[in-house]
């Protein structure tokens, strides 16, 4: 904004100009988290407005219950790491879903089981 005065532009001007833009980046900004909730090829799941959680004196702290839905906990244990001062939490549905995206590109086409199946029965001269 210093540098608009100084250009002999009006202070109340890049107020303004900065509130269009930033209704804008917001309104942008929620229209992409509703298209990515919308998805239905969402793989991480359904996403939870952010909000400021406590960290109790004790260090524990509280995952409300619709963040735990949403990241599918159910038997109360989680994978957690720090990662770039980030804590990162993951469920084992979490974990499950994320190595299966991993893994997809490599799966072949057919029944793995199916297919050791018809060759233990060639091997043992059995017909289907």
């Amino acid at each position: 904004m210093d540098r608009i005065v100084a250009e002999g532009g009006n202070e109340n001007t890049a107020s303004t100009q900065y509130q269009r833009w930033k209704t804008a980046q917001d309104s942008e900004v929620r229209e992409e988290r509703a298209a990515y909730i919308a998805s239905p090829d969402t793989p991480e799941g359904p996403c939870i407005d952010p909000r400021w959680l406590k960290i109790a004196d004790d260090g524990r702290l509280l995952i409300p219950a619709d963040m735990r839905a949403a990241m599918g906990i159910e038997d109360n244990v989680i994978h957690a790491r720090v990662e770039n001062g980030e804590l990162r939490l993951l469920s084992r549905d979490g974990a499950v879903r994320r190595v299966q995206r991993m893994v997809a590109p490599y799966r072949g086409s057919g029944s793995v089981v199916d297919s050791f199946i018809a060759e233990r029965r060639a091997l043992w001269g059995e017909e289907d």
